[in-house]
């Protein structure tokens, strides 16, 4: 028979015991003030549901090395639930078992065993890859301890405590935790284990070690002279790092646009152009990225930016303003480089840039007296037109918002073409979504 769901039973143990107190012998002559203190703190903590607190303080308890009554432990046991911590929460419901015995803590105890398993898996902060479970708990108290497990991961790199019973992947390695034994599942991640998962659990190509509670038993050493097999296939390679693509994903950003050009380039001979402009308006910018190594990808976005403005700071009395409306469309092939720094992700893109620009609106310069109307002024005259150009563009942002298989970026943009007759600079502040890394978030 399936024991009852801990989110049910062992609530009601807890909150029982939490507000009658268990019949525990009397240590109150052998607490010093500190402990009473602590004591105090975490019952008062604990009827405002401040669990964060009466952590705290039992810990600060438990340091002192002082006896303990079990309804204090019990207090230790909610807190601990309330977070996530299974492992802590299962080690003080047996403290207080120890006091006193209860067959209701000890139900609590036989059913916390029968739905987790202990895990010890090693990393480096550095590398903050992501847990991965294959099917979530349904359960709150399990779901629960598997986000705290996450969230150990993202700070220390490494975990040690109890996890629901089911298939995982971490670091591009899976596993499988197994309820009911007091062993340990063992997995060390490497630099080189980053990758996605192939299988899960016990279909899992990479080998996970249960030792029993001794994890530092000594395994029996290989035979040096055992004679090797000539027929023998060779090891595959490891199956843990996905060898294909590391990441793909889309791109996706909007924002603010700017764009100037000077007076344009030409002599007697070359035909009228529009005069310089300054311009703003809005940008969107839509693509796709391609992960080939944890660290860099490739990607192609197309973007269109709507302009209005005026004419640039004059330079000299014979500069002429434009003023209009100019409708720029480009194409980019990306090349991205991504880094960890911090909570986030840095991402800097470069790479050639394609436009092609139309606009309308008054202001011509003419390049030789003949063309230069007396009748109506050059700032006045009508223009339309297009033009195509090449150059480069470029951008800086930082990922720091998670949406599932994506990042919400904030980044800076600037980029330079030129056309037949002027230079075009653009720069503008966007925001938007851009796939995420698997060293960083697990897949």
């Amino acid at each position: 028979m399936k024991p009852a769901s801990l989110s049910v039973l062992s609530w009601m143990i807890l909150a029982g015991a939490c507000v009658s107190g268990l019949a525990v012998p009397d240590v109150a002559h052998a607490q010093s003030s500190e402990a009473r203190r602590l004591i105090a703190n975490m019952k008062s903590l604990a009827e405002k549901n401040a669990w964060t607190g009466v952590e705290r303080n039992y810990i600060g308890l438990v340091e002192l090395g002082e006896p303990i009554p079990a309804d204090i432990h019990m207090l230790g046991a909610q807190s601990a639930a309330t977070q996530g911590k299974a492992l802590e929460w299962l080690e003080r419901l047996e403290r207080a078992n120890a006091v006193e015995a209860d067959p209701a803590v000890k139900q609590s105890i036989d059913a916390i065993k029968s739905q987790y398993g202990r895990v010890r898996i090693k990393g480096k902060p550095a590398w903050h890859p992501e847990l991965q479970i294959q099917m979530m708990p349904f359960a709150p108290d399990q779901r629960k301890s598997f986000e705290y497990a996450q969230e150990t991961f993202k700070g220390a790199g490494s975990f040690q405590g109890m996890l629901p019973a089911g298939a995982y992947c971490f670091g591009g390695q899976a596993f499988e935790v197994q309820a009911g034994t007091d062993a340990w599942v063992e997995l060390k991640v490497s630099g080189k284990d980053l990758g996605a998962c192939t299988a899960w659990g016990a279909d899992a190509p990479v080998a996970v070690t249960t030792p029993t509670a001794d994890p530092k038993e000594p395994t029996a050493p290989k035979d040096p002279k055992a004679p090797k097999d000539p027929k023998a296939p060779k090891p595959a390679a490891p199956q843990g790092v996905d060898t294909g693509l590391i990441y793909k994903g889309p791109i996706a950003v909007l924002g603010g646009g700017f764009m100037a050009s000077g007076q344009p380039e030409g002599d007697a001979d070359s035909p009228a152009q529009i005069g310089s402009l300054a311009a703003g308006g809005l940008k969107l910018e839509l693509g796709a990225e391609l992960g080939l190594t944890y660290a860099f990808g490739v990607g192609g976005t197309i973007g269109y930016n709507s302009l209005n403005g005026g004419g640039s700071p004059a330079v000299n009395g014979s500069d002429v303003h434009a003023n209009g409306t100019i409708h720029d469309m480009s194409g980019t092939l990306l090349g991205v480089f991504r880094a960890k720094v911090g909570p986030g992700d840095v991402r800097l893109t470069f790479g050639p840039s394609l436009g092609y620009l139309a606009g309308k609106g008054t202001g011509a310069a003419f390049y030789s007296e003949y063309e230069q109307s007396d009748v109506l002024p050059v700032e006045q005259v009508a223009f339309r037109g297009h033009a195509v150009a090449f150059g480069g563009a470029m951008s800086a942002g930082y990922a720091f918002v998670d949406l599932n298989s994506l990042q919400g970026v904030v980044e800076l943009a600037g980029s330079y073409k030129h056309d037949d007759a002027r230079g075009w600079f653009a720069t503008g502040v966007r925001v938007g979504i851009v796939p995420k890394v698997p060293r960083f978030v697990g897949k």
